[in-house]
């Protein structure tokens, strides 16, 4: 009767582990919605929405169907390398040849309120997106990463080097950091990551290695 009852207990067992690793699984494509199959980052915004850049545009998913964004909403470029939200809810995009575009949810409402208000047409609504040219160079406008500091700067790392805009100011520029690497080799550093230390160092990821930028500007 033991044997019995102990050969019960791992069929009960194998058998409610079996259905543990049945996870439900979804595949979401541009027949549901999404505006491109190829997806090259997702991200989650601090309102929930679930964003995806692909290499045609913005998908934004809000559990139940995608609002997409591109071109013809402002966006400098359809193909999107990544994108990020900083502290104060103003969202970074960085694009694979178009520099970095901005969108602030915010300032979009209220401008589109004050509009509908003033009964102006609603044509010019869907440019959402405000673009920032990164160097003179194309290389620098092939953004690979983009990261908001805690002190609310915002880096971009590009084909072409690394930049800042200092204070995220909506009116700022993009201005060149050096690296610290042979000048040679200044212009031509593919950065693509970054982090941030507990004492607000910004780690740098390189084609040529790692650079620590200290808060003080010092490499």
């Amino acid at each position: 009767m033991s044997r019995l009852i102990l050969l019960a207990s791992c069929v009960l067992a194998l058998a409610v582990l079996t259905r543990a690793e049945q996870l439900p699984v979804r595949t979401y494509t541009s027949a549901d919605g999404l505006v491109h199959d190829q997806v090259e980052r997702i991200m989650q915004d601090s309102h929930g929405f679930i964003w995806f850049c692909t290499v045609d545009g913005l998908s934004r998913f809000d559990g139940y169907r995608f609002t997409n964004y591109g071109v013809k909403d402002g966006l400098s470029l359809a193909r999107v390398n990544e994108m990020i939200e900083t502290r104060d809810g103003v969202y970074w995009v960085a694009t694979n040849g178009g520099g970095v575009s901005r969108f602030d949810p915010a300032q979009d409402a209220r401008r589109v309120a004050e509009a509908r208000a003033g009964g102006e047409s609603s044509a010019g609504e869907g440019r959402v997106f405000k673009t920032y040219r990164i160097g003179d160079e194309a290389q620098s406008n092939i953004v690979e990463a983009i990261f908001g500091d805690r002190a609310g700067n915002v880096w971009a790392g590009t084909q072409g080097g690394l930049f800042r805009l200092a204070g995220g100011r909506e009116d700022g520029a993009f201005e060149r950091v050096k690296l610290g690497i042979p000048a040679r080799e200044e212009r031509v550093a593919n950065v693509v990551s970054f982090a941030e230390d507990a004492e607000g160092s910004i780690w740098v990821g390189t084609f040529y290695g790692v650079v620590r930028i200290m808060p003080d500007g010092r490499t």
